[in-house]
């Protein structure tokens, strides 16, 4: 408990009676310094209101203010009441005279959040009375107190605001204080969370502050209040009460402890004046990025994700700094925040004092180099101090923390985010500004320099654009010129108009401030480029995809930037655009959806994923957008009938996760859909295809409308008819292809095919592949006429795809029809036919041997087709030979690979020589290759003998064959293997692999000096694995060869490792495992294990210091 009376005597004016008007007035007084908008609200009729807070997004949020012991029922009645009086609101702060639990204050969030409300703060008894202390007019109306406060209190006198109750990632800190007896000092960068540490050690009565220097004022109180510690906030800068504490604890025969506070800086003198050993002396290390996120969401900051992440890199692990920009954001300052300037005003009023107002000039100077920094030698010389002077400010201002060694004797500013009001403010700020000049000319790294200089331009510095012109055009990276178009619509154009090259990069922040000069270009970089959208996220059209859907939900941008892209679209395509390009973009305009990918304000090791639909208003604006969207699609539509087919598509299946009024927004869905449809229809006409799936999509959604469908399209291609079941539909599709055969059979060929090429046409330009019952249908006609030629000649003529073809010719070939030898060398001539002689003759039985011979000559760019006849089984054994023995390794090798998958589990040895020596040509990268060796020793001996010894580029599949190859060997064939290696042999991972664990192998490998680099490649181990006794045979044997145990020892990784996880953890597992050879009873492989040992730990201790760097300061 805590010793200040007065501190007290709130607590239990608090616990005591109170008038619950008197208490809402004095509550919204109080929270108004953190509230600026914060007005009471008086009367029964307050609508559930007893504050209201003004924040400029919307209509006031409500404050509850309450004194009753059923604090949460209050809270509930407030909520309930608010939203029946039909309050829009769903944020509230809460304000009770009463003490709260951690479950309490837990229960009343989870209250809260059932009701749909964010409950932002809870203020209570603790956080009132901090507030009430130096507050006379509440103290004396509320509670009847009077009197000045004692010398001696609870509550520290501080600059930064004491919000938020939770103590986060100080366990120990707290711990060390509470276990920790004598004169002590507690050291920390500034914002670091001293002031709160040691406020919440003072509130469960470890102590108090000494609030006032005067010598009579702290004597009384120290008489009165008899406390256990006097803490001494800052001591750095308050020797003298230093020595007064002492002097009086001496005087009034008094025993209390003196613990203060300090910077790194001036610690020395405080343990000077205390005599402190190093065991009173506690270091405040800073906090992870995830401490720091849950200290700004204990403020009562929730989001956005990119506030929180400001405020996390601007703290840099500083807890109280963190404190103080949440406690401005929640005051509507969030701007300054943003842009840095708070930083650099928290910053200022923490240095000035302690180290001069030149030390906001030296900062501002260093922060010149950006992340390169300065030296210190050019920053003496650009202000035009002695070295010792910016020595003694640069150590000032690197004890907290705002300095970081970058090596070669340069220092740089962090976090970034003070760099730059830093340099505006110094250097750019008007006519009594510091000159630049110098720092720029003797800048370690241009780019860096430019960087800050942009940063400082954004935020208002004087820098005239032709000069930061001038500098961009000295430097290479593009990543400067993407900074300085995000400065605004001005930048993007200048830098997009010198720099068109550089469109992709410049993309998003041209984006951003002016998409309507860069959509067109983005057009027009589209045309020609058909990568696929999904996987290639530097697509032109890609960019503008992401852009549609990242607008939020319910803001503004979701139909303006739609109603852009439209317009652009338009105006582009009127200009000579491509009118696929230009169709294709359309379809962004119809997406209702919305993606958005964030990373944690934290550490940055989770991704959240957020997707879903617009809200039922967006997408009525949207369905607003097709009437000019149809004059388009008029205009231009009549080759893209797939992307007309999506637009319609995106509206009518618009995804899961509707939320906001479903049965609303499905409304407006079918709307859309149904004049969609009513428009396409009437452009429609001629295209099966279109109006099939326009059918199909109108029968989904509940539309009656007449959607007029072709007769043989629908049994070429029959619909989609996903509640049919499977079976029952496709003997009802192949029904009706015979029944139609039958029909077709006996009509002038030309007119059949006719008839099938523009089906087959529109189903292509629809986009429609599947169900397609063409083959079949020329299968059965080939089968029921009687001159096949005719028909082929016909199909060629009419463009048929090959593979309909190819019934016709197989059926020409069989009847020995007049000119089928002739046909089939045309076919065979032709790109685009020639697979269809292809698949015939080397299926037949009796192939000519002049057709077959043509055959053969045609297969490159076959193979594939070849190795699945071999695997069906669909090729004769002579044919199979002729492929085995084939000039072109691919068709020889993919041959032999489908008789091989064909053969199951038939023995390999059965094959004969021409499949053996066809197998050998197959690629190194095919998977099958390494399943092939693996089960004939002989085969992959051969393989071996061959491939390790010609000169090749080695990709990673190759290890993994040979692998599994040398696993098939005996140790005598695996001898003959390394006798023969050339002398130039460099594989580490094979020769360890032909060594295995047989020390006669090991030996030989050893004996060949040539092969020095690898002799040690059979020691390598993985640390997952205990040490095997055959491992430690063979480090004796390297080290009975001549190597040293620390030789042994560097080699036992192998040249590369990897891990998953953290680095520390991987360094952790393998000090360990060295561990266990420091034990074994071999003296060499003691040495071995101690080599390891001395190298793990010192990764190890330095990943861990990188990553808590890491952890801190973000990746």
């Amino acid at each position: 408990m805590t010793r200040d009376p007065f501190y007290k005597k709130i607590i239990e004016g608090l616990n005591g009676q109170l008038d619950p008007e008197l208490f809402e007035q004095c509550a919204a007084d109080l929270l108004r310094a953190e509230w600026p908008t914060l007005v009471p609200i008086r009367g029964g009729a307050d609508a559930g209101m007893d504050g209201a807070v003004a924040d400029g997004k919307g209509r006031p949020f409500p404050l509850v203010s309450t004194t009753s012991v059923d604090v949460i029922g209050n809270l509930t009645s407030n909520l309930e009441t608010y939203i029946s009086k039909g309050g829009p609101r769903r944020e509230a702060i809460l304000a009770t005279s009463q003490a709260l639990s951690g479950q309490k204050r837990k229960n009343l969030e989870e209250r809260a959040t059932e009701l749909g409300f964010t409950l932002i703060q809870i203020y209570d008894q603790a956080a009132l009375a901090d507030r009430l202390y130096h507050n006379s007019h509440w103290c004396r109306e509320l509670l009847n107190l009077t009197g000045e406060p004692p010398a001696l209190s609870v509550v520290p006198v501080s600059f930064r605001p004491l919000i938020g109750d939770a103590l986060i990632g100080r366990d120990a800190d707290l711990s060390w204080l509470n276990n920790t007896s004598g004169d002590r000092v507690l050291v920390g960068q500034p914002g670091s969370g001293k002031t709160f540490l040691l406020h919440k050690f003072a509130k469960d009565g470890g102590g108090l502050f000494a609030v006032a220097d005067d010598r009579t004022s702290l004597a009384s109180a120290i008489r009165d209040a008899q406390p256990k510690a006097i803490i001494v906030d800052d001591a750095h800068i308050r020797n003298d009460l230093l020595l007064n504490l002492l002097q009086l604890r001496r005087a009034l025969g008094i025993s209390f402890d003196i613990l203060t506070s300090s910077w790194p800086g001036g610690v020395e003198s405080i343990r000077g004046i205390l005599s402190l050993p190093d065991s009173q002396i506690h270091k405040l290390d800073l906090l992870t990025r995830d401490h720091i996120v849950e200290v700004i969401k204990n403020t009562g900051i929730g989001g956005p994700v990119e506030l929180v992440r400001s405020i996390v890199d601007q703290a840099q692990g500083r807890p109280g700094l963190a404190v103080t920009l949440s406690y401005l954001c929640l005051q509507g300052d969030v701007r300054r925040v943003a842009l840095g300037d708070a930083l650099s005003s928290s910053i200022r009023t923490s240095f000035e004092p302690l180290v001069g107002k030149e030390a906001t000039d030296v900062l501002a100077a260093f922060a010149m180099g950006g992340d390169s920094g300065m030296t210190m030698e050019s920053v003496a010389k650009g202000l035009e101090l002695t070295s010792i002077r910016v020595r003694a400010i640069t150590a000032g201002l690197a004890s907290g923390g705002v300095l970081r060694d970058i090596g070669r004797d340069r220092l740089s500013v962090i976090p970034a985010e003070l760099r730059y009001p830093l340099v505006r403010d110094v250097f750019y700020s008007g006519p009594t500004s510091l000159n630049a000049e110098y720092f720029i000319v003797n800048s370690p790294d241009l780019g860096d320099t430019i960087f800050t200089l942009i940063g400082a331009k954004a935020r208002g510095a004087i820098i005239p654009s032709s000069d930061l012109l001038d500098l961009l055009e000295r430097i290479q990276p593009q990543s400067a010129w993407v900074a300085y178009a995000w400065m605004g619509p001005e930048e993007s154009r200048t830098a997009l108009s010198r720099h068109p090259e550089m469109l992709i990069e410049l993309s998003h922040a041209c984006l951003g401030n002016i998409p309507e000069s860069i959509i067109p270009l983005l057009l027009s970089a589209a045309t020609g480029d058909e990568r696929p959208l999904n996987s290639t996220t530097d697509h032109p059209l890609r960019l503008i995809e992401d852009w549609i859907k990242s607008a939020w939900p319910g803001s503004k941008d979701v139909i303006s930037r739609r109603a852009l892209l439209l317009d652009a679209i338009s105006k582009w395509l009127s200009g000579g655009g491509d009118a696929h390009v230009g169709l294709h973009a359309l379809t962004f305009v119809f997406l209702p959806r919305f993606d958005r990918v964030t990373q944690d304000p934290g550490s940055g090791m989770s991704v959240t994923f957020s997707h879903g639909v617009v809200t039922p208003q967006d997408l009525k604006g949207i369905g607003d957008l097709w009437s000019k969207a149809f004059e388009i699609i008029r205009a231009y539509g009549e080759s893209n009938w797939p992307h007309i087919l999506t637009i319609i598509r995106n509206i009518a299946y618009p995804g899961p996760n509707v939320r906001i009024d479903p049965e609303e927004f499905y409304k407006i869905v079918k709307t859309i859909v149904t004049q969609m449809i009513k428009d396409v229809i009437s452009l429609a006409h001629g295209h099966p295809a279109v109006l099939q799936k326009i059918k199909e999509i109108a029968e989904n959604k509940g539309i009656e409308i007449e959607v007029p469908l072709d007769k043989y399209f629908e049994i070429f291609f029959p619909g989609e008819r996903i509640e049919e079941d499977w079976e029952t539909e496709h003997k009802r599709q192949m029904s009706a292809v015979e029944e139609l055969s039958k029909e077709l059979s006996s009509k002038d060929h030309a007119l059949v095919i006719e008839l099938i090429a523009k089906a087959e046409a529109e189903a292509k330009a629809s986009g429609k592949s599947w169900p397609r019952m063409t083959p079949h249908l020329c299968g059965l006609l080939a089968k029921g006429v009687k001159q096949r030629i005719p028909w082929i000649r016909k199909a060629i003529e009419a463009n048929l795809p090959s593979d309909l073809v190819v019934p016709f010719l197989r059926e020409a070939v069989n009847a020995k029809e007049a000119e089928w030898e002739s046909i089939s060398i045309e076919c065979l001539e032709s790109p685009q036919y020639k697979y269809a002689p292809i698949l015939i003759f080397l299926t037949m039985t009796s192939p000519p041997s002049d057709i077959l011979d043509k055959v053969m000559h045609k297969l490159e760019g076959f193979d594939q087709t070849v190795e699945i006849l071999c695997l069906r089984g669909e090729v004769p054994e002579d044919t199979r030979t002729l492929l085995l023995r084939h000039e072109n390794d691919s068709v020889a090798s993919k041959a032999a690979l489908g008789i091989w998958q064909a053969m199951k589990d038939k023995a390999i040895g059965s094959l004969g020589e021409d499949w053996r020596k066809a197998i050998l040509r197959l690629e190194e990268n095919d998977y099958w290759l390494g399943e092939i060796l693996a089960k004939d020793s002989a085969l992959a001996q051969e393989w071996l003998m061959t491939n390790l010894f010609n000169e090749r580029s080695v990709y990673r599949n190759f290890y993994d064959v040979c692998d599994k190859a040398i696993r098939s060997l005996d140790i005598e064939a695996r001898r003959k293997i390394l006798e023969a290696l050339p002398d130039d042999f460099g594989h580490a991972e094979i020769a360890a692999d032909l060594v295995g664990d047989d020390l006669s192998l090991y030996r030989l490998l050893l004996s060949k000096k040539v092969y020095s680099r690898i002799h040690l490649a059979p020691i390598k181990w993985e640390h997952e694995k205990p040490w095997s006794k055959e491992w430690v045979e063979k480090a004796k044997v390297a080290l009975s060869a001549g190597y040293s145990p620390k030789d042994v020892a560097d080699a036992i990784q192998g040249y590369s490792w990897s891990w998953t996880g953290k680095e520390s953890a991987f360094w952790s597992a393998w000090v360990h495992r060295f561990s266990e050879l420091c034990e074994n009873n071999d003296p060499g492989i003691q040495e071995i294990g101690r080599a390891g040992s001395a190298y793990t730990k010192a990764y190890m201790e330095r990943a861990l210091e990188e990553e808590r760097r890491e952890e801190i300061y973000g990746r």
